[in-house]
Parts: structure tokens; C-alpha cells; sequence
């Protein structure tokens, strides 16, 4: 379309793209109701809003950025207590890492147990004559050890065992790496304070039967398992806990997921495996 001399671009176009190239020119970029509104004429009525009556609207479930549904934590107290005390009980009775093995796979009465593909418990070197120096005790399952069903059987447990190797630890030789929630939480939330308490005996009686001389915790979830109290791995990073199971040793510290992208982490972790070397060395 050919544009008259000394007319501005917007006189020259037919009145609605006229306007709408103005507009665009001004930065507007969507329109806020069904008709336009023009705000250089003062209009008779002021638009109200209609009236509508409140009515119920359904929550929806939030989704997990993989499509996954994330449940809901249970809300049931009493089922809580009766899950712990069978937790418990089971754990008690295991007299072998393959009985407490059964047991844990067997136990239904957590709700991740019910959402998770496969029960991830622990993976290295046999506790037979005391050949465990470091118990490795990590945090929820990832997707990959969903999947396989093994203790750091991911890219993190790679990650894992070339930082264990730098003082000569490796779950073939002297190590066992277990993860504090068998069970993956769906959509890979934060497992709850009643999901813990049931992890936690069966974790307690695997430690039992590894008989580790030292414990090597890696971010705050597997330190809260452990503990028995929430704890910040950023504030007990490099200390080793109070109350110690079974008078271990128990050194907290970051995952390799959490040092991953982190130079200074890298760091600060590498001074906690020297800690732990001298640790052992020092007998």
C-alpha cells in the first residue's frame, strides 16, 4: 500500500490496523477484554464486573515436570503408628542382609513402597568378617536407581566412587553404599517425617548387620534417617554427629548431585574426605 507524503505511518492504514500498529508501537501486546476499549472517550457507564455466584472449584493435582503425578503425603496418624511399630518388628527379625532385604521389599505399609518401581537398598562389599571400613548412607533414590533397583547404580553413584577412590575406598573392596528411603517418592518430592520413621529401623538393623567402623552421610535427608532430628547438611557438613548410631563414627557431608556444579563445594568436600582418611588411618 502506497503511503501519502507527510502522513504518518498510523493515518495511512485502515482505522483497526491503524490502531493495532499504534498499539504495538506502545508495547501492548495482548488484549484484556472481548471489545476494545477506547481510553480517550470517557464512556457513559463504567463496565462492572457481572455478578457470579461462588461456586466449588476442584483443586488440581499438581504434576511433576516429567508428566508424573505427585502424590499427596498420607494424612493418616494411626496407620503411621501401626506401619512403625511392624517396621519395627520386621526389622528385629531379620537375622541376614538377604532377610532384611525380603523384609524391606516386602513392606507395603509405606506409601512410597506403593508408587515406587523397585526397593533400593544397599550394594558393596560383604560384612562378612568385618570388611566394611565405610558405610555410605545416601539420600531417596533417583530415576536411574528406580529403574535398576541398586544403591548408587547411577550416574551419581559413578560420581561416588571416583570420590571414594581419592583415599582408597571402593564398594568392592572396603565399602558398602546404602540409601536411608528405599523408595523413591513420586515426582521426586521431599519424603515426609512419617516416611522417614519408617525407613528408619530397617536402616538402623542394616547398619546392625554391615558392622561398619566408620559412617559416611551424604546430604540432609540420609542425616535426618540417621539422627533421628532434622539437620541442615549445609550447617553439619564436615561434622561428625553428637549421638552417633551404635557409637560409629558418622561423618555428614554433600551427595555428588549436590557438588556436581560446584567448584567451591568440590572443595569443601574433598576437606571432609581428608577428615575421615585421617579418621581411619588414626584408628
Amino acid at each position: 500500500m502506497a503511503i501519502m507524503k507527510n502522513r504518518s505511518i498510523y493515518e495511512s492504514l485502515p482505522p483497526s490496523l491503524g490502531w493495532l500498529a499504534w498499539y504495538a508501537a506502545l508495547g501492548v501486546d495482548e488484549a484484556m477484554s472481548e471489545e476494545a476499549i477506547c481510553h480517550f472517550v470517557e464512556p457513559a457507564t463504567r463496565p462492572t464486573a457481572p455478578t457470579v455466584a461462588p461456586t466449588r472449584v476442584a483443586a488440581m493435582r499438581p504434576i511433576a515436570p516429567r508428566g508424573e503425578p505427585i502424590v499427596a503425603p498420607p494424612q493418616n496418624p494411626s496407620a503411621g503408628l501401626r506401619g512403625l511399630a511392624e517396621a519395627k518388628t520386621r526389622a528385629a527379625a531379620s537375622q541376614s542382609i538377604p532377610e532384611l532385604f525380603a523384609a524391606i521389599d516386602g513392606f507395603d505399609l509405606c506409601p512410597l513402597h506403593r508408587t515406587a518401581e523397585k526397593t533400593v537398598i544397599g550394594d558393596g562389599v560383604s560384612p562378612d568378617a568385618g570388611q566394611v571400613k565405610v558405610m555410605v548412607v545416601g539420600g531417596v533414590p533417583d530415576e536411574e536407581e528406580d529403574k535398576q533397583g541398586i544403591a548408587f547404580g547411577s550416574r551419581e553413584g559413578k560420581s561416588l566412587d571416583q570420590i571414594l577412590a581419592t583415599i582408597d575406598l571402593s564398594r568392592q573392596g572396603n565399602c558398602y553404599l546404602a540409601k536411608a528411603i528405599f523408595w523413591r517418592p513420586p515426582g521426586q518430592r521431599e519424603p515426609t517425617a512419617q516416611e522417614i520413621a519408617l525407613c528408619r529401623p530397617f536402616l538402623f538393623r542394616l547398619i546392625e548387620l554391615v558392622r561398619p567402623h566408620y559412617l559416611l552421610v551424604l546430604d540432609s535427608i540420609a542425616a535426618e534417617v540417621v539422627s533421628g532430628k532434622p539437620v541442615e547438611v549445609v550447617t553439619m557438613r564436615g561434622q561428625w554427629l553428637t549421638e552417633p548410631y551404635l557409637q560409629i563414627p558418622t561423618l555428614v557431608t554433600f551427595s555428588p548431585k549436590t557438588i556436581a556444579n560446584s567448584a567451591v563445594k568440590k572443595k569443601l568436600v574433598w576437606r571432609d574426605l581428608l577428615k575421615l582418611q585421617a579418621k581411619i588411618i588414626a584408628g
